[in-house]
């Protein structure tokens, strides 16, 4: 058991990884979270590599992909790093979910009002493939799972919601909603942006099929280190993901050379 003044020593000495946290009060990790300085040190490291011989470390380089793509499987409590690709940002895991799926003009897919941008807009485009897109209004801020059956249609095919939303913080059930997905094989694709790292995350309990994720909010990832995570279905013989999901940062050890 941990006591007190141990837990505040822990706090204490994680907070001095953060210079900005002695210099103010800083608290919109929603938008953009401080550097640690273990970060600022590894791509000083990064710069230091490529500015000498050997020119070509590119090898290495994707050792420390690989390190990159294990300790997300392990924070998202994913299968394996077999299935994780490494992407730029959300709006890049959200576009290879919707433009990687076969569409049939009259498939539907499912949103809500209170989504970020990033979240609506690959699958808006799908419009003119003549894909519907149907709207949920939130209730009291938030969604309940009877809510979203509710507008569930024959031909929905994808449902796409936050782990947590941007604009209020509402917190989806999705465990209940992943299960309702997996019975009514639809696909289920989850911003979970704002939530990974700092909420614990564990993708098999909402039964997802991809998860796609940008650089940390919460936590101290640099810009540009994102993540995709494939699962295929039982029925796949050849790993392809039907469907998609988006997560965001989270709190991650530093990465040896991660591009």
């Amino acid at each position: 058991m941990i006591s007190e003044a141990q837990q505040e020593r822990k706090f204490l000495d994680f907070r001095q990884a953060f210079p900005a946290y002695s210099q103010g009060i800083y608290v919109n990790h929603a938008a953009v979270s401080p550097a640690a300085v273990f970060v600022r040190q590894r791509m000083m490291d990064f710069w230091q590599r490529r500015a000498n011989f050997p020119v070509d470390i590119y090898p290495e380089l994707q050792e420390g992909q690989l390190h990159f793509k294990e300790q997300i499987a392990r924070m998202i409590h994913a299968e394996g790093a077999e299935n994780i690709a490494c992407v730029e940002n959300t709006s890049t895991g959200l576009n290879m979910v919707a433009g990687g799926l076969e569409w049939k003009a009259g498939d539907r897919i499912l949103l809500n009002t209170m989504e970020f941008p990033a979240n609506v807009y690959p699958f808006l485009n799908l419009q003119r493939q003549g894909v519907m897109v149907d709207f949920i209004n939130p209730e009291a801020g938030g969604l309940t799972l009877d809510r979203i059956v509710e507008r569930v249609q024959p031909r929905t095919r994808l449902i796409s919601i936050s782990f947590v939303q941007f604009l209020n913080g509402f917190r989806a059930d999705l465990a209940a909603l992943g299960r309702f997905c997996r019975a009514q094989g639809i696909h289920l694709v989850v911003d979970a942006i704002q939530g990974t790292g700092a909420i614990p995350l564990d993708v098999q309990c909402w039964g997802y099929r991809c998860l796609g994720h940008r650089r940390p909010q919460v936590a101290d990832v640099a810009h540009g280190d994102g993540f995709s995570v494939c699962r295929p279905p039982p029925s796949s013989k050849n790993g392809s993901c039907p469907g998609g999901m988006a997560v965001g940062q989270g709190q991650l050890e530093p990465v040896r050379l991660s591009p």
